[in-house]
């Protein structure tokens, strides 16, 4: 897939592989967590401060994007 703008192009795979694992992912985080809904992630500092590693993990070695900077 591709996304594309005046500033970047960015191009990442979407294959069902790659959705399992980001939901894999997801549910580690959330059981790691013993977060389960809004609230409990929102109000808790260790989810909050683990959301941003998580989502690294997923951008960097799950989905894999690619960007080109125009």
């Amino acid at each position: 897939m591709k996304i594309e703008n005046d500033e970047y192009i960015v191009e990442y795979d979407d294959s069902e592989e790659v959705k399992s694992r980001v939901f894999d992912r997801l549910m580690e985080y959330f059981k790691e967590q013993e977060s389960f809904c809004s609230e409990q992630i929102q109000q808790c500092d260790s989810s909050i401060i683990e959301a941003p590693i998580v989502l690294s993990d997923i951008a960097d070695n799950i989905i894999k994007f690619e960007v080109e900077w125009k």
